[in-house]
Parts: C-alpha cells; structure tokens; sequence
C-alpha cells in the first residue's frame, strides 16, 4: 500500500506499518514517524496531545479515542479497538489526512504552486510593512512576546470558530438569511467572508466548513507555538511564515514563523492579530495577500507574495478571494472576540 497524504508518504515505517502486522507502530516507538501520527491525531481529532515523536501513555490514549471514534476493529480476532497503529489505523489516518489536504488546498478556486526561493525551499509570507513605532508594552524577545500573546490568540479563535458555527445554525434554521443580517455573526461573515454572494444555502454550509478547517488548524499551531514560534534578528518584517509550513513540522526553515525586532512592544490587540495572520499562511498554501483591511471601512490591496498585483480593496473581494487572503482571518477573529467590527489603528492597540 502506498500512501497518498503529504505527511505520511514516503516515510518507510508508516508505510511498512500499512502493509506488514510486524511493523505495527505500538507504545513505546519515538522517532519522527510516530510525531506524523501525533500530527494527525491533532489535527484529526484536536487531540490534546504535544507533537514529541514518542509514543507516549497520552498518545496511545488519543490512537485508542481515534479508533473507538471510527470503530476500528480488526474482527478476525479483537473485540474492540486497542491502542496500536496497524494497517486498518494506517489505512484509515492516511485517507483522512489526504482528504483534509485537499479540502484546505482546495478553498479557494485559484490555487497554485508557489514558487520555491534558492535552495528549494518555499517562499515566505510577510504580513506587513515594518513601519510605526510605540513604546514597549511587553519586554523579552519577540519570541517570548509572541508566546505571551498565545493565549489570547487561542480565544480570538474560538470565538471566530463560534461566529462560524452560528453562522451555520442560521442556515440550518430555514429561516431567510435577512432575518440575520443585523447579528454580529452574519454582519462578521458578510464584512469579512463575503458569505452573502453565495447564493446555494449548501454551498454556504461547504464554505463555512472550509473556513472552520483553516482555524482549528490555526488553533493546532497555537497548541504547538513552543516549537514553531522563532526569533528572526534578521528580518526586517513583523513576522513572517512560509505557505503550507505546517505540514513540513520537521523541516527547520519551512515548519516555523518567525518573528522580527519589529514585532516587539506592540499592541496586544496588533501582536494577537499578527498571530492570526500568520497561522493562516501557515497552515494553507493558498492563503496569500489580496487586502488589507485599513484604512476602515474599505481597506486597501496587497500584492501577493509572489508580487501579483491586486487592485480591489478589502471590501471588493470576492468570497473565494477573501478566503484566500490572511488578512481576513485575522479581522473577522478580532470582529468575533471583540463583538463588532474593530480596525487596529495604530500598532500599539
């Protein structure tokens, strides 16, 4: 059997372990192949679990809730699920992993191939120009600072996630969406996600799914924040992350953001937002730059990363367009965890 997601092919002993009862992957195993599983169950399941490679009594519990989840049985002589990663679990994991690559490389319709900078390596994301300057509002390195701001983030998520999940129980109702319009939910979706150009109820229900997808990955990396956060002394950007990085943890250029000087002594509400930005382009190769959301209430293009040349503003995006663009993840998180539409002017908000 070979394996068809991104993070488990080509690794020998997931691949043994999906076609030999020998190679079960069982607790006790450490090594890189066992932080893929951990990566799965994360994202999979939002298994509570950290991503150090060792199969661990936490980790077999998260492979035993998996399987009990999904009924995995191997009934020609168990009775119920156990606690190993064989060939059904490999089986299983891979398909899901693969079908969850898709989704999110599928979210907007012009997905592409970025090109790769010198030595093979993906190209970065920058999220804004480095330029205002406040005093100091937290001290350490900008390393420290971003972590400082984590949990924050995690809660801004969370209230975005919530926003996307009333959003969806309005459209279950059957009720017409003008019914909603003067909820934040729906005033949150229609600024930031342009859900009202989507005629199709089930079509609405599909995007929001999609975008729910991008922030539990986005919640994954905040859980992780210890290892991938990294101080850049050399950057002239806030901070910046390289498409899709999440699904190359083990590559130590491609599977961290990193954070500039000019990230410090920032606002909470700037530095949170930073956050967000970047754990969009983090976990999604196809979020790029399509706007900033400033100056309120239009905003202003950005170009991409790859120096295409935008035009719209903020407020001209198409639905696809805005779901592409990490600026808008970051806003419609800020909109949810503060209750209205909140533009940060200046930095040190």
């Amino acid at each position: 059997m070979v394996l068809q997601s991104n993070l488990f092919r080509g690794d020998p002993k997931l691949e043994a372990a999906a076609t030999s009862d020998p190679a079960h992957i069982t607790p006790g195993a450490t090594g890189p192949h066992v932080g893929k599983i951990q990566l799965a169950l994360i994202q999979l399941d939002g298994a509570a679990i950290a991503q150090d490679s060792i199969y661990g009594p936490a980790t077999a519990n998260a492979v035993l809730a998996y399987k009990r989840k999904r009924n995995i049985v191997n009934l020609s002589y168990q009775t119920q699920a156990d606690n190993i990663v064989g060939r059904m679990t490999m089986a299983a994991l891979d398909t899901e992993m693969a079908a969850l690559e898709r989704r999110l490389d599928g979210a907007v319709c012009h997905c592409r191939d970025f090109p790769r900078a010198a030595g093979g390596r993906g190209t970065a994301i920058r999220s804004f120009a480095a330029t205002g300057s406040v005093g100091a509002i937290l001290s350490g390195t900008p390393r420290a600072q971003a972590l400082a701001r984590v949990p924050g983030a995690r809660i801004w998520v969370e209230r975005a996630r919530n926003f996307i999940r009333l959003g969806r129980a309005q459209i279950l109702s059957g009720l017409p969406a003008t019914d909603f319009t003067t909820t934040e939910p729906r005033k949150a979706l229609t600024t930031h996600f342009k859900i009202q150009q989507i005629a199709d109820p089930n079509r609405q229900l599909n995007h929001l799914t999609l975008l729910d997808g991008v922030y539990r990955l986005i919640a994954s990396v905040l859980a992780q924040s210890s290892s991938i956060f990294i101080d850049d002394p050399s950057t002239g950007d806030f901070a910046n992350a390289h498409l899709g990085g999440f699904f190359h943890l083990s590559d130590p250029i491609l599977g961290k953001i990193r954070f500039g000087p000019a990230y410090g002594g920032k606002g909470e509400l700037f530095q949170t937002g930073v956050i967000i930005h970047e754990g969009a382009h983090f976990v999604n190769r196809v979020i790029d730059h399509f706007a900033s959301e400033l100056p309120a209430p239009n905003g202003t293009p950005v170009n991409s990363s790859t120096g295409v040349v935008h035009v719209k503003t903020y407020a001209q995006l198409s639905f696809q367009e805005a779901a592409g663009n990490a600026y808008t993840y970051a806003q419609f998180a800020l909109h949810a965890f503060k209750g209205f539409d909140k533009r940060i002017v200046p930095f040190g908000e």
